[in-house]
């Protein structure tokens, strides 16, 4: 592992993907609460979200296209700020009164195409970001004579799970100290004050904590002229 964090990029990933998972795991905990309590979805609202499937389809069709025309790290920067823009926006446009009415079938409509998008940018964000590790491999390989896969994965792998339990922890901790959610209140009966302080801490406050690690990606060097000839120079020494 030591040896793996002696790669400037791979510790600019790894940190990142710490982050993002911790994050993430924050967002977790408020998510049934945002559903069920700030937006008023039904049990039987929430299937018609199966169909956010669709936009991880359109993410591998849309992905090859990507890779002619940019790096890799440009389009996980551009697909996770996209979807850091979007989450924001879905709360911003409440507070502004443009989305329809709770209650609304448009209202279900509209955040079913919204998640839709989103899955297609973080599906996008996933595939570039599993590439990049494969990368970082090779260039790990040339410059300390040592292929790491395993390494490489596992140790992002195992750190993100943990940070994101800790995130779980932190939710529940901000939920009871800082929204001060009530127990056991059922859909309809929390103050409109509370659901405030929820949608502002899920919906802007957690989200902006993603500049950090979008800051970190965009210091990624690898591109992809210098890979062909990591690639080329590994080809010479077989």
């Amino acid at each position: 592992i030591l040896l793996a964090f002696r790669s400037p990029n791979y510790r600019r990933l790894f940190i990142a993907f710490m982050l993002f998972s911790g994050i993430a795991g924050i967002n977790g905990v408020f998510e049934i609460y945002m559903n069920t309590w700030f937006w008023e979805f039904k049990s039987s609202d929430l299937r018609w979200f199966g169909l956010v499937l669709v936009g991880a389809l359109l993410a591998f069709a849309l992905v090859p296209m990507l890779q002619r025309r940019f790096e890799k790290h440009t389009i996980l920067v551009g697909t996770l700020g996209l979807s850091l823009v979007l989450g924001m926006l879905k709360v911003t446009l409440r507070f502004l009164d443009v989305w329809p009415d709770n209650g609304d079938p448009m209202l279900l409509v509209a955040f079913v195409i919204h998640a839709s998008v989103v899955v297609a940018l973080l599906t996008m964000a996933g595939i570039m970001f599993s590439s990049m590790i494969a990368d970082l491999v090779d260039e790990q390989d040339l410059r300390m004579n040592r292929r790491q896969e395993g390494v490489f994965t596992s140790a992002i792998g195992f750190a993100s799970k943990s940070v994101s339990s800790i995130g779980l922890i932190v939710g529940g901790l901000l939920l009871d100290l800082v929204i001060m959610f009530p127990r056991g209140a059922g859909p309809g009966e929390v103050e409109a004050d509370t659901l405030c302080r929820l949608a502002v801490i899920d919906g802007l406050a957690i989200p902006s904590l993603y500049v950090v690690p979008i800051y970190l990606l965009t210091r990624y060097s690898l591109t992809r002229l210098q890979l062909e000839d990591i690639q080329a120079d590994l080809e010479r020494r077989v």
